[in-house]
């Protein structure tokens, strides 16, 4: 029998690092990827073998072809990505991959409907699913004067990026105004 082996991206996250371990706990090859060449995974005693890659937000066409590259000449059987932006390039560009490797992601359409947090939370809300009390605006004036604090800020689209805790209005302004600009 084969060895099975799995390539994990995103080696930087804790994430990553678990899924290395519960892996190679169980005898799989793993090779842990990383934009960054000090992720924890990386240096993980489960990790056999180590890589490289662009970083995915700054040059996604790079990105995407050096790991098509890298997964078509070591035969992975399944391609892990952790990190939200990570998983929403390899769900849009799937396709890409299908012959080369699995990657264990619904279509890009599936995906990009919850990937935003306002088409989440309206269908969590449809379907009876408790959801905290939610804000969508692009104003802050729309909303200020219904809102109980504390109160957390973030961004619809961006995962884990620029959460911020407001405390009073003038703190949710400053603070929302720093994050609408940013994204």
């Amino acid at each position: 029998m084969n060895e099975k082996k799995v390539l994990i991206l995103d080696a930087h996250l804790r994430a990553s690092l678990a899924i290395i371990r519960s892996l190679g706990k169980k005898n799989i090859h793993v090779t842990a990827g990383s934009e960054i060449k000090s992720a924890m995974g990386l240096y993980s005693k489960y990790c056999h073998k180590k890589i490289r890659l662009s970083n995915p937000r700054k040059y996604p066409k790079i990105f995407l072809e050096e790991l098509l590259a890298i997964v078509e000449k070591n035969h992975y059987d399944c391609l892990f990505p952790t990190q939200t932006y990570t998983t929403f390039l390899l769900s849009k560009y799937k396709e890409i991959f299908s012959q080369a490797t699995t990657i264990p992601l619904p279509d890009f359409e599936t995906f990009s409907t919850v990937y935003d947090k306002k088409n989440l939370f309206t269908i969590a809300s449809q379907q009876g699913i408790s959801c905290p009390k939610t804000y969508f605006s692009t104003t802050i004036d729309e909303i200020i004067d219904d809102i109980i604090y504390p109160v957390v800020v973030k961004a619809s689209r961006r995962h884990g990026v620029g959460i911020q805790i407001c405390t009073s209005s003038t703190d949710l302004c400053k603070k929302y105004a720093v994050l609408h600009n940013y994204f």
